[in-house]
């Protein structure tokens, strides 16, 4: 099994990079934290650059070898690591639906969620304006996802089952970040019973408490900078 450190660039803000973290610390891969602070140009940076010429995050440095894009980077350490089957199952079947799963989140879920954020929270802060109509779509996106997700998704304790998986995470932190909006899930019992499950995992609570309190900021004072 790997034991070398892995390097990972993340910023706390983002949802990809609370999951690669989440992971690591739940499956007690040995990993430095890199913070890169997008709002202050982290990602923009030569040394970064150089670990993902695309200046996004997360990333990921193991010795030579450098990765980016959340999900690659938790099955490479699923992988390198040893981790539990239940993750990233080695049943082509099993894998398969946790593929489907992530491969549904950037199609639909993120093409919902993440807008409805930035261009209703975040945008203020680059003096950007959206056209309502278009906020709207997003919205409608949002809401199918999240009843798709009740409906279809959620069949057990966890997405893909009754073991929590890869998806899971990529999903809670998505979620996570609707708060900025209070955005009310009370329609979706299912999904709020798994959101409590995810949220009580210690390793979830750890990762996740800079991002609540970002929330809880802004919340508290709408015209603070996050």
């Amino acid at each position: 099994m790997e034991s070398t450190p892995v390097k990972l660039y993340v910023d706390d803000g983002s949802q990809p990079s609370r999951a690669c973290m989440i992971f690591c610390e739940m499956n007690n891969i040995p990993y430095e934290k890199v913070e890169t602070r997008l709002v202050k140009g982290d990602n923009r940076k030569e040394e970064f650059l150089k670990i993902n010429p695309l200046g996004q995050v997360p990333a990921m440095k193991h010795g030579e070898f450098c990765l980016r894009e959340g999900h690659a980077i938790m099955k490479y350490l699923h992988a390198s690591f040893d981790c539990e089957d239940h993750w990233y199952p080695a049943c082509i079947k099993k894998r398969a639906k946790v593929d489907e799963l992530l491969d549904w989140y950037h199609s639909v879920l993120r093409q919902g969620a993440a807008p409805v954020v930035f261009k209703t929270v975040f945008s203020k802060f680059f003096g950007m304006k959206f056209p309502e109509d278009e906020i709207k779509m997003h919205h409608k996106i949002l809401k199918l996802s999240l009843k798709n997700i009740e409906n279809i998704f959620l069949k057990d304790d966890f997405l893909a089952g009754p073991e929590i998986c890869i998806a899971d995470l990529t999903f809670y932190n998505e979620i996570l970040q609707l708060k900025y909006v209070e955005y009310d899930l009370s329609k979706y019992p299912k999904l709020l019973a798994w959101c409590d499950r995810m949220a009580a995992i210690p390793e979830v609570q750890k990762i996740t408490k800079v991002i609540l309190s970002f929330i809880k900021a802004f919340l508290d004072k709408p015209k603070a900078k996050i």
